[in-house]
């Protein structure tokens, strides 16, 4: 058996005040200590089959091979997990710029309306407040026809039930 051939060494640890009858003893009954333990290991090994050991081993060895090959399959992919967010993160870096310029540049938009508004409103009174009249009925016109369209198509759905 390969296993009976193995012999560890247990080290001796002694305290430095002893002395040298002192660690003579220790050696001794360190020794015998040994030679029990060792007893104990060979008697231990007799008592198991050889093959099921090395099937143990195998199927160690196989399940160690498992895991490297599962843990470099997950440190690629994490690998490529970073380099997509560090892609997507200047991505949208670039389109909060591009939203935060479209902002800017509709604030600036609706600042001119208002101030052509107010000119208009200054300088025409009655044709301001006319058009906003006719304004507001094409906005009506528009609502209630969109409404009118909703209802007609709900109605149609259900009858098809």
């Amino acid at each position: 058996m390969k296993w009976k051939n193995r012999r560890q060494s247990f080290p001796v640890h002694s305290r430095m005040s002893a002395g040298p009858s002192r660690q003579l003893s220790r050696d001794i009954s360190t020794d015998s200590e040994f030679q029990g333990e060792q007893r104990l290991i060979d008697t231990l090994l007799s008592q198991v089959d050889e093959r099921a050991i090395d099937s143990i081993i195998d199927i160690q060895k196989d399940s160690l091979r498992r895991f490297e090959k599962t843990n470099e399959m997950l440190y690629n992919c994490n690998q490529l997990a970073e380099k997509r967010l560090e892609r997507a993160k200047k991505d949208m870096q670039r389109h909060k710029e591009l939203i935060m310029g479209m902002k800017g540049d509709l604030d600036y938009i609706f600042k001119k309306i208002r101030q052509f508004k107010e000119v208009l409103a200054a300088k025409h009174p009655e044709i301001y407040t006319q058009g906003r009249q006719n304004i507001r009925i094409v906005l009506l016109t528009i609502s209630s026809k969109r409404s009118e369209k909703r209802f007609w198509e709900m109605t149609r759905s259900e009858m098809k039930m």
